[in-house]
């Protein structure tokens, strides 16, 4: 941390103030630039969103080749899923301002 608080001192930036608070996030969102934390942000939640999509995947998958009805735990599961795949999806969008 002092490493990256040193750096931004260096190039004229001011110096980050370092807190039992400071997060990961928040030095990563004062060292890129809107587009490049943007473009990260996206890229993350495009990974989480096809780990989300695989898990259904293979969700659906098993309780197909299993027979195994469909109880209503197992759709609220489906569902969960599929409410993160639209999480993911709304947050991976590059250059949204919110």
């Amino acid at each position: 941390m002092e490493y990256i608080s040193s750096v931004l001192e260096e190039e004229g930036n001011f110096k980050i103030e370092i807190t039992d608070e400071t997060t990961p996030k928040d030095i990563g969102r004062l060292l890129m630039t809107k587009d490049e934390f943007d473009f990260t942000s996206a890229y993350y939640c495009s990974i989480k969103k096809i780990q989300a999509q695989e898990e259904k995947q293979r969700l659906s998958s098993f309780i197909e080749r299993h027979n195994i009805p469909r109880t209503a735990f197992i759709e609220k599961e489906i569902q969960e899923l599929q409410d993160k795949i639209r999480y993911y999806e709304s947050k991976s969008v590059i250059g949204t301002n919110k």
